[in-house]
């Protein structure tokens, strides 16, 4: 049984010429779990929801988050485990990098990936827990995980159904929002390994008038954070999270790591690391080539042939599959 789900509270409207000129300062405050209403001065600080736990109250001093502690993200695939589906965010621009899956040989051989990793094998992911039901440990069979699918695709389809067209108002208060970055402060499982803890601010608004909005909770509330970020990123969204919450990853908490991977300590997952941890990743990429694939066997060709055309070439409707990316197909929608 979850506790009831977290409402956002919004601090006083803070401008974007005064988002700018903080982040040019270097720092970007943000406050620990309070559990209070009171409305201070405008400030870029995230503020509690109702509910947050006693003891966290206690914890009310502000910390400031530099610039150089945070590290833009995006999505590079998803995977089953057997706590549930979860979304893998990597840096910026290397969700093409993610190496495929080694074939028998390979991993017979242990070859290195085809594509030197560089400066990436070190890079640091972050593995983010979206739905812990029991349909969702062995595929992607919920309607929340196989809606998540579709929100990676490129460009996102959005049903408007798990995740309300109006979700955003609610959450600001003020019809025609949009959001404009999603800052992940924590994502990590608690110190008994039972639940899940994620912490987020969204920075949202219409126009120069935006404000940050705290989404606390669990693997719901990461769902959340993540299908808005998805739905608004050809708006311009961007994600980010803090350096601290890298480190805390431990990716053996998710228990779909082969016995072998000592190399998994538990202080952050690695770039070159992502498979091991997750051996039933499936990047986006392989999922939208999967995708384009099964649009012109099941949509294309047939209408195609229906209408004594022919079949279209692969070339002319994206349905190209890359060689790296066979055997991906688990989560496809």
């Amino acid at each position: 049984h979850r506790p009831p789900e977290m409402t956002a509270v919004a601090t006083p409207h803070v401008g974007a010429t005064q988002l700018r000129a903080r982040l040019r300062r270097g720092c970007v405050q943000r406050a620990t779990r309070a559990s209070t209403r009171t409305r201070r001065p405008s400030r870029l600080i995230a503020r509690a929801s109702e509910g947050a736990p006693a003891d966290d109250a206690a914890a009310a001093a502000e910390e400031e988050v530099g610039i150089d502690d945070l590290v833009e993200l995006e999505i590079g695939g998803v995977s089953v485990s057997p706590r549930g589906f979860v979304a893998l965010l990597v840096p910026k621009g290397s969700a093409g990098s993610i190496p495929r899956a080694p074939n028998p040989v390979e991993e017979l051989r242990r070859a290195e990936p085809r594509v030197p990793l560089g400066s990436l094998r070190t890079a640091q992911t972050l593995p983010l827990l979206i739905s812990n039901r029991p349909e969702d440990r062995e595929g992607a069979a919920s309607e929340w995980a196989q809606a998540m699918l579709q929100l990676t695709q490129d460009p996102p389809i959005d049903m408007g159904i798990q995740l309300p067209y109006g979700a955003l108002d609610e959450l600001t208060g003020a019809e025609g929002s949009i959001l404009g970055a999603v800052f992940l402060g924590e994502a990590r499982w608690d110190e008994t390994g039972t639940r899940y803890v994620f912490e987020s601010t969204l920075l949202a608004g219409k126009d120069l008038d935006q404000s940050t909005y705290d989404l606390r909770g669990g693997e719901d509330e990461a769902w959340r954070a993540l299908a808005l970020a998805l739905r608004y990123a050809p708006y311009g969204c961007r994600l980010f999270a803090t350096r601290k919450a890298l480190a805390a990853v431990d990716a053996r908490a998710f228990g779909g790591a082969a016995e072998e991977s000592a190399h998994l300590d538990g202080g952050g997952l690695s770039f070159a690391n992502l498979r091991d941890a997750f051996p039933m990743l499936q990047t986006t990429k392989e999922a939208r080539a999967i995708a384009a694939e099964a649009r012109k066997r099941y949509l294309l060709d047939p209408f195609m042939a229906a209408s004594g055309a022919g079949a279209s070439e692969d070339e002319e409707d994206g349905g190209y599959v890359d060689d790296d990316d066979d055997g991906g197909g688990t989560f496809s929608t």
